[in-house]
């Protein structure tokens, strides 16, 4: 078994580097182009752990570098052929073809197969297949396996993907034009082209002697970019609130209040998140009376402003009064025939939330409730484009396919499979508009353009919030589906002879290898961070909606599932954190288990984790994860730290979130491991982890939590080595047990 260049050394700071490039939200071509997913890890790091595991650290090959010296000189060869290969791209490039080369030295020319359990939006599997690897994903997430067969599997079906591309972008404009002939009704013309239209939601003011309407703005700022500043101006009219549009140079002594919109500003100076001041009587309305007058259907819907776009950029004008007769009269009335028709997302919500927080539900209570009426009958109308084009891709004579009639999902590479192949695109580009085209969704004072709805990993609540132009304006579906096309025309097409890449939908607790003996190498979710099933359920509704047909057995459910998903959510457990942790580590631990036993002995294992602690002793996440590794079987051997999280996130600024995750790389514990006593433990801990914990605290790059992160990591290490910790009375300790005992060491600054 010969060490692998990962468990020796890696070059971070290009990795790192390069993680915050791909992070990059406007990197055209690329593979998040497709469909959005949450805490997606860059490829070039996944590309550089792949190569890093397979290619053998020269101090295993004394054959071949017998000396310290030609071991050194060979790392840093192929430590520099890493940072020139994760900054590649194209998988034609000489590069890759290099990195192939490169791996089947090491591999004997039979490189092993890929497995990803917990496949996501899959970064591993796509960069596996770009290595030329055999690459296999599952999830349990059906939203997650569609992302992951639109990557791998796919394109690899049809011998020229640029004919995919070219039909993706044919559909994506007919659908434009289609929908503007449709949808013309909703939208009046004007002379300008209008980019967005700008409302806020008002309650009644909870003062009985006021019978104002309190607009709920969280700024009055339209535009801060210095030479076009543009900022409501709030007048009191017969007892009501209207805005004027002020333009120019805003005064420094209105800038806090500009900042706040009717936010109640503290004495303190500081802004309240969730309280409201009226302006015509001065009244406080808080929290718990908006969620009730929410709940109620008491809010209202207040138009601030038009946002056109000439020749000399953006323009922000008065709203004129067929915009909102077309927006809440009119839509209101073709509304209700899908209604009646039961076409609607009526699936249930849970309304806000972040991650394990609930949140309040506001009033919106299915999924329909997230957008105003324009906009789900627009979704609705460019949704039910999609089956109309892949009735015309059969039926038109246009693409030159055999006319096998086997559907894509029961593994066709026809006619057929490829009109299941465009529509599963084109409804990829619907939810680009989707994720655009809520009443959650802020304007981007900086930018001067709609916000995405998941500027955080949450559906967070907005009180004042962005209409899109779909049908005109700066992002529509044919600008959607040119960015799907763009990313499809560079993905990597493997072996069509052989199946390269597979995608399952999976349990990771059922434990079935793909292939045999494959290297496992996971991104598992994060402890309590991520509420994947209950965030992809607002896409998921939509794909049901256009793809049923397409995707049967991935698409039959109401919604995604929750039950199975590991993650530590406790409103899944009436609010019981420990059932909740239980269930979550249970089943880790039931999953590492099984793939413990299939994973290929020869080779290491990485997995990527992160747990945002809320404070800097809380390790309940890194307990779990630990406890469940080393009580599967597995033994630590190395950990880095990856910057994998781009920092200019919503959540990210001004809060304690995550910048960076640790990769974990693992090994299978012989079955040869003895037992250690508790004392000769903590001893070996105090003298190994002097000097590894003196080098962290001398590296000013590593953030305080991430070194005391990486110092509990170290400790684990050297628990993992043995088969079990035995206490004072010789009794043997449960691996949870043993794990906070390590904790519990001074050395490690934990507690």
């Amino acid at each position: 078994m010969r060490r692998k260049l990962i468990e020796v050394s890696l070059p971070l700071n290009s990795l790192n580097v390069a993680a915050q490039k791909d992070k990059n939200p406007f990197l055209k071509g690329h593979p998040r182009s497709l469909h959005l997913w949450w805490s997606r890890k860059p490829l070039a790091v996944c590309r550089g752990i792949l190569f890093a595991s397979l290619v053998d650290d020269p101090s295993s090959r004394p054959d071949l570098f017998p000396t310290t010296i030609e071991q050194i000189k060979e790392r840093e060869r192929l430590l520099s052929f890493m940072e020139t290969l994760i900054n590649s791209t194209g998988a034609d490039d000489t590069v890759f073809n290099d990195a192939r080369i490169e791996i089947e030295k090491s591999t004997a020319g039979l490189p092993p197969s890929i497995y990803d359990p917990f496949a996501g939006g899959g970064s591993i599997p796509l960069e596996a297949k770009r290595l030329g690897l055999e690459a296999h994903g599952s999830d349990i997430n059906p939203l997650a396996v569609i992302i992951n067969k639109a990557l791998i599997e796919i394109p690899e079906k049809f011998s020229d993907k640029t004919l995919l591309a070219k039909a993706i972008r044919h559909y994506g404009q007919w659908m434009h034009e289609e929908g503007r002939q449709r949808l013309s009704y909703l939208y009046p013309n004007r002379q300008e082209k209008v980019v967005a239209w700008l409302y806020c939601r008002a309650v009644k003011c909870s003062n009985e002697s006021c019978a104002a309407n309190v607009p709920l703005i969280s700024k009055f700022w339209l535009c801060t970019r210095k030479g076009k500043q543009a900022w409501l101006k709030p007048v009191i009219e017969n007892g009501q609130v209207r805005f004027d549009i002020a333009t120019g140079v805003a005064d420094d002594s209105c800038k806090l209040r500009l900042g706040a919109g009717t936010r109640l500003i503290k004495e303190t100076g500081s802004v309240a998140k969730a309280a409201f001041q009226c302006l015509v009587c001065g009244e406080c309305v808080r929290g718990k009376y908006l969620h009730a007058e929410a709940e109620n259907g008491s809010l209202k819907f207040l138009p601030l402003a038009t946002v056109i776009q000439d020749r000399r950029g953006r323009k922000y004008l008065p709203f004129h009064p067929d915009e909102m007769k077309a927006n809440f009269e009119t839509s209101r009335i073709a509304l209700s025939k899908y209604r009646q028709s039961g076409s609607l997302p009526e699936e249930k919500t849970r309304g806000t939330f972040a991650s394990n927080a609930q949140g309040r539900s506001y009033g919106l209570k299915t999924f329909s409730d997230y957008f105003l009426p324009r906009q789900i009958l627009s979704l609705c109308a460019l949704s039910d484009l999609i089956e109309e084009a892949r009735k015309d891709v059969l039926l038109s004579g246009k693409w030159r396919l055999p006319p096998d009639e086997t559907s894509l999902e029961a593994g066709g590479r026809g006619l057929t499979a490829f009109a299941d192949a465009v529509a599963t695109y084109l409804a990829f580009a619907v939810n680009h508009l989707v994720r655009y085209s809520t009443l959650l969704n802020p304007w981007n004072t900086t930018n001067q353009n709609v916000a995405q709805i998941f500027g955080r990993q949450a559906m967070q609540m907005t009180w004042d919030f962005a209409e899109a132009n779909i049908l005109d304006g700066s992002l529509t579906i044919a600008t959607a589906s040119e960015w799907v096309a763009s990313a499809v025309e560079k993905l990597p097409i493997g072996d069509m002879t052989k199946n390269s890449a597979t995608v399952r939908q999976l349990n990771s607790v059922a434990c079935t290898s793909p292939a045999q003996s494959p290297v496992i190498i996971t991104d598992p979710p994060y402890y309590n961070y991520i509420s994947y099933a209950d965030l992809s359920d607002f896409f998921y509704v939509w794909l049901k909606r256009s793809l049923k047909d397409v995707h049967r057995q991935l698409l039959k459910d109401d919604l995604s599932p929750k039950g199975e998903e590991l993650v530590v959510m406790p409103h899944r457990f009436a609010g019981d954190e420990v059932e909740a942790r239980k269930h979550f580590t249970e089943g880790l631990t039931h999953s590492f288990s099984g793939l413990h036993d299939m994973a290929n002995s020869e080779y290491p294992s990485a997995v990527f984790y992160a747990f945002n602690p809320k404070s800097t002793c809380d390790f309940s996440g890194w307990e779990a994860m630990l406890e469940s590794l080393i009580g599967s079987g597995w033994m630590l051997t190395a950990c880095w730290t990856l910057a994998t999280e781009r920092s200019t996130r919503m959540v990210a600024r001004g809060t304690q979130s995550l910048a960076s995750s640790l990769l974990l790389i693992l090994r299978k514990r012989p079955q040869s491991a003895q037992p250690i006593s508790a004392n000769a433990l903590c001893a070996a801990i105090e003298t190994e982890l002097r000097q590894t914990i003196a080098d962290l605290e001398r590296e000013a790059s590593v953030a305080p939590v991430d070194k005391l992160q990486l110092s509990l990591i170290e400790g684990a290490k050297i628990l993992s080595r043995y088969s079990h910790v035995e206490g004072d009375n010789g009794q043997k300790l449960s691996v949870a047990e043993a794990i906070k005992l390590v904790i519990a060491q001074p050395l490690l600054k934990v507690t």
